[in-house]
């Protein structure tokens, strides 16, 4: 298999939201120096909010790093924090551009959220849906080093996807996908660029990038996509419908 280094970065993402992070950080130490070279909070009150926020970046950057769950958690209070930040600025104006500083902040803020949510490095997990009659995933084999196994997908999205499995794949090898879905046969490579596995004896979850690099792969990815949410659409309706019933 030739080498995809050169032209297929699958954690281009990943690097960027975490460079955007410490922007962030930095964005958030700034604001709170203006505020406190233009009278509105004390050396001490200074000196608390920089340890806290230290602090907290130390915990969101490694949740993100090591590509933990908790950095949802975290993002929600931060994005709670930041609205309230945002509203209150335009009220107060501490000073010249204070406004526009705190939405940079969301901004910025948002741009990570939308990196970091790739199905590569968090994918979907459906835990709260025990009835796998109601899953949207699908039986898929997979072909490592000429070994044939049954997996799952269970989630596809912005290129990229997430398959279950019990055979070990290193990152950043180069797994081929076959299947046939809706009375389609697809044949795909994709790129590991994340695993887990939360509980022993059951399968890892592989966050996958889809090397795309003919028009055809193009064509046949939008195609699995468009079926993959008629199907995702079916499931939800059969079980609302089940609900109903019951």
């Amino acid at each position: 298999m030739r080498d995809l280094s050169k032209n297929f970065n699958y954690r281009q993402d990943y690097y960027y939201a975490l460079y955007l992070l410490f922007l962030l950080m930095g964005l958030f130490n700034l604001n709170l120096f203006l505020e406190f070279f233009n009278g509105s909070m004390s050396i001490y009150k200074l000196c608390g909010f920089l340890l806290g926020n230290l602090l907290f970046f130390k915990f969101y950057y490694e949740a993100l790093s090591n590509l933990l769950y908790t950095f949802w958690g975290l993002t929600l209070f931060l994005i709670a924090n930041l609205v309230i930040f945002f509203f209150d600025s335009l009220s107060t104006h501490m000073y010249a551009f204070h406004g526009s500083l705190t939405f940079l902040m969301l901004v910025v803020h948002g741009i990570i959220i939308y990196l970091a949510s790739s199905p590569v490095y968090y994918p979907r997990v459906s835990w709260w849906e025990f009835d796998y009659r109601y899953r949207s995933e699908i039986k898929i084999n997979t072909i490592f080093d000429n070994h044939n196994n049954e997996a799952r997908l269970n989630d596809l999205r912005r290129g990229g996807g997430s398959i279950s499995s019990f055979e070990g794949f290193p990152l950043g090898s180069i797994v081929e996908l076959d299947f046939d879905f809706r009375f389609e046969h697809y044949h795909f490579q994709v790129i590991v660029g994340s695993c887990s596995r939360s509980i022993p004896g059951r399968p890892y979850s592989y966050g996958v990038k889809f090397i795309l690099e003919t028009e055809e792969d193009h064509q046949a990815y939008k195609l699995l996509l468009l079926n993959w949410r008629t199907r995702s659409k079916v499931k939800l309706d059969e079980k609302f419908q089940k609900d109903h019933s019951a």
